[in-house]
C-alpha cells in the first residue's frame, strides 16, 4: 500500500509553484507601473522647470524693454533746449527760451586757407570787428601768376594782329590764284585772335576776383552780437556756415506747442511772458509766427499701440517782446497766450496771479 502522505505531496508542490508563478507577474507589473509613474513625474517637473525659465526670460525682457523706452522718452523730454510744454488747469503756459531776433551766418571760401581766427565761441563783437583772416600770401602768388598769363595773352593778340596785317598786304600783291590761300590764312588768324580775346576777358575776371580777395583777406563782423559757433572742420565735408553771430539787443521767445493746442494760437495774438527767477516780473509780447509746417525735431510722429494716448507732434511758435529789459540770452521763461477777452498784464505793476501762485507753482498743482 502506498503512503497517503507521499501521494499528496506532489500536488501540493505543484500548487505552490503555480502560486509563485501567479505572484511574480503581479509584482513585475507593479514595478513597471511604479517606474512609469516616476518617469511621468520627472517629465512633469522638467516641463514645469522649462516653462518657469521661459516665463522668467519673458518677464526680464519686458522689464528691460520698459526701462529702455522710459530712458528714451526721458531723453527726448530733456532735449531741444530744455523747452517744455506745461498744461495746467488754471491756464495754458508754454515753456520758452530767450533767443535773438536775428542771426548772421559767415561763410568761408573753401578754396582759401584761414591763417588766423580772432574770436572764439561766446565772444561779444561789434560791427566791423575782425573775425578771421585768410592766407594772403597764397592769394598774392595766384594774383601774380594770373597777371603774367594776362600779359602773355595780350602778346598773342598783338602777334595775331601783326600777322593779319602782313597777310593782307601779301594778298594784295599776290596773283589771283594765290589770293584764296592768303584769305584762308587771314581767317585762321582772326579766329585765333577772337579766342585770345575771350581768354583775356576770363583772365581779367580772375584777376579782379583775386585782387578783391587780397583786399578783403580780413573778414569782419556784419552785426554786433555774440559768437554762437565756429565750424573748425577743414576737410571741406562739413555743411553750414563757418561762423554764426547772435545779434545783440532785440530778443524773442521760442516756445513749443503740441498738435492738440497749436490751432488755438495765431499770429498777432498777445502773450504775457513770466520770469522763472524774478517773482512777479512779466513782459508783454505778440505771437509773431506759428511754425505749424515744420514739426519739432524731437516730436513723437509715430504713435504706437502702447503709448498712443501720450504721443503727439510738437511745433514751434515765436513771441516778439515789446521790451527785453532784464532778460538774458538763453534764459528760460513761461509764456501765456492772451485771448481777446483777457487783457495783457501791466508790466509796470506786479502781475496778478490766481491764488497768488506763479506759473511755476501752478504747473506743480
Amino acid at each position: 500500500m502506498s503512503d497517503p502522505k507521499l501521494t499528496n505531496s506532489a500536488p501540493e508542490s505543484a500548487q505552490t509553484d503555480k502560486t509563485a508563478e501567479t505572484v511574480a507577474p503581479a509584482e513585475t507589473t507593479q514595478a513597471t507601473d511604479s517606474a512609469l509613474e516616476s518617469k511621468k513625474k520627472n517629465s512633469r517637473k522638467k516641463r514645469i522647470i522649462i516653462i518657469s525659465i521661459i516665463a522668467a526670460v519673458v518677464v526680464i525682457a519686458a522689464i528691460v524693454l520698459i526701462v529702455l523706452l522710459t530712458n528714451n522718452n526721458a531723453a527726448d523730454a530733456e532735449s531741444d533746449e530744455d523747452i517744455e510744454y506745461i498744461d495746467v488747469q488754471t491756464g495754458n503756459y508754454y515753456g520758452g527760451v530767450i533767443e535773438p531776433q536775428q542771426t548772421s551766418d559767415i561763410n568761408k571760401d573753401d578754396e582759401r586757407t584761414v591763417s588766423e581766427v580772432y574770436v572764439k565761441v561766446g565772444d561779444s563783437v561789434k560791427k566791423g570787428d575782425k573775425l578771421f583772416e585768410y592766407d594772403s600770401n597764397e592769394t598774392a602768388v595766384k594774383l601774380s601768376k594770373a597777371k603774367i598769363e594776362y600779359d602773355s595773352i595780350q602778346n598773342d593778340i598783338t602777334e595775331c594782329e601783326t600777322r593779319i596785317s602782313q597777310l593782307s598786304r601779301d594778298r594784295s600783291e599776290a596773283d589771283e590764284s594765290q589770293q584764296a590761300d592768303y584769305t584762308a590764312q587771314i581767317q585762321e588768324q582772326q579766329n585765333s585772335k577772337s579766342q585770345y580775346e575771350l581768354n583775356l576777358k576770363i583772365k581779367q575776371v580772375e584777376i579782379e576776383n583775386l585782387q578783391n580777395s587780397l583786399d578783403n583777406s580780413v573778414v569782419t563782423a556784419p552785426i554786433a552780437g555774440i559768437i554762437k559757433q565756429i565750424n573748425n572742420t577743414s576737410d571741406g565735408s562739413s555743411s553750414g556756415a563757418y561762423m554764426t553771430i547772435l545779434m545783440n539787443g532785440s530778443y524773442r521767445v521760442k516756445c513749443r506747442v503740441d498738435e492738440m493746442n497749436v490751432r488755438s494760437l495765431s499770429e498777432g495774438m498777445k502773450a504775457v511772458v513770466y520770469s522763472r527767477v524774478i517773482k512777479d516780473k512779466t513782459w508783454n509780447g505778440t505771437i509773431s509766427k506759428v511754425d505749424s509746417s515744420n514739426p519739432a525735431n524731437n516730436s513723437n510722429n509715430m504713435m504706437n499701440a502702447g503709448n498712443a494716448d501720450n504721443a503727439a507732434t510738437n511745433y514751434y511758435f515765436y513771441v516778439t517782446l515789446e521790451s527785453s529789459d532784464e532778460l538774458l540770452l538763453g534764459e528760460h521763461v513761461y509764456v501765456e497766450p492772451v485771448t481777446e477777452d483777457e487783457p495783457a498784464v501791466d508790466t509796470d505793476e506786479p502781475a496778478a496771479q490766481d491764488a497768488d501762485a506763479a506759473p511755476a507753482e501752478k504747473a506743480e498743482n
